[in-house]
């Protein structure tokens, strides 16, 4: 289950709040590679 940090803070729990955003970060470094392959796939004429 994905908490928002703030909702992690709020019910004090630092340690989850770390977590979560580690999370985030790690997500959105891998977000480029991801969406630079889809594109390269997208970019690949479909034949119906």
């Amino acid at each position: 289950p994905h908490t928002h940090p703030a909702e992690a803070v709020l019910a004090g729990d630092a340690a989850a709040a770390r977590a979560v955003e580690t999370e985030h970060r790690a997500g959105a470094a891998a977000l480029p590679r991801r969406s630079s392959t889809w594109a390269a796939h997208s970019r690949r004429p479909r034949r119906r």
